[in-house]
């Protein structure tokens, strides 16, 4: 249960009560989170009366200061805490990226009934790669898995994000004395896998721009979002279409059956 106070306009009596259902809580098997913002407003007696209930866990205690805690807060209860300090961005471009590509996994998990991955890969280098991990495993038992390299900046780990998706589920099984099932190997994906591009997705080669014949023999499929991707070997393929940039090849793949 979340409590907040602002030390402003609150007393010892608001603390009090908030401690009261804290008490409450806690004989219910609940816990109890209070904020209390400006915390060096708060006297020595209002922070004494927290003290006691921080100490005994009767609840979590978060106080934010724009002051030095180490002057404004006294000693016993500070060394009950943790101090982080906080610090503004220079950029949000992270937030907005971090938001824009959360969104889209609540949608996706939403219209799926909860059966869709989504993982989106801002560039095939270490970011790249450190985002795919971070997204993908969490969602290995997915039913199907949706892989976003629209605006994909290139780089050269593509092929160990390949390498992962392509693994190949080997068996099952589980333990007499439990009803988890797991796969063998343990870190598979099992089921249909799109990506989708765009034109600002750079050359890797990753998954995305594998033409549309290797992508049905490795259990994806491509779909381009815009008309032309420049991404360089897809680009070659789809060079003279209107709209659209091409990159200029300095080498080529095959699928196997076409260049």
């Amino acid at each position: 249960e979340f409590y907040q106070l602002n030390a402003v306009a609150a007393g010892v009596q608001d603390v009090r009560k908030v401690i009261e259902r804290a008490g409450a809580n806690r004989r219910r098997n609940r816990k109890t989170l209070l904020f209390i913002d400006e915390i060096h407003r708060f006297n020595k007696a209002q922070q004494d009366a927290l003290l006691h209930s921080v100490e005994d866990g009767v609840l979590t205690l978060i106080g934010a200061t724009t002051e030095n805690p180490s002057f404004e807060v006294i000693s016993p209860l500070l060394s009950r805490c943790l101090v982080y300090v906080l610090k503004p961005l220079s950029d949000e471009a992270d937030l907005r990226y971090y938001d824009r590509i959360e969104r889209n996994r609540l949608r996706a998990d939403s219209l799926s009934g909860g059966k869709l991955a989504y993982v989106h890969i801002p560039n095939m280098g270490g970011d790249g790669l450190n985002e795919f991990v971070r997204q993908y495993y969490p969602q290995i038992r997915k039913q199907g898995l949706i892989i976003d390299a629209r605006n994909n900046g290139g780089g050269f780990v593509s092929e160990l994000i390949i390498e992962r998706l392509r693994r190949v589920l080997a068996g099952l099984g589980n333990a007499r004395n439990s009803q988890f099932i797991g796969t063998y190997p343990s870190q598979v994906f099992y089921g249909p896998m799109v990506c989708l591009i765009n034109h600002y997705s750079a050359s890797g080669p990753g998954p995305g721009e594998a033409s549309p014949e290797s992508a049905a023999t490795r259990r994806w499929w491509t779909a381009a979002t815009s008309p032309v991707p420049s991404s360089a070997p897809t680009a070659w393929r789809v060079a003279g279409r209107s709209r659209g940039t091409a990159s200029i090849p300095t080498s080529r793949w095959t699928s196997g059956t076409t260049w």
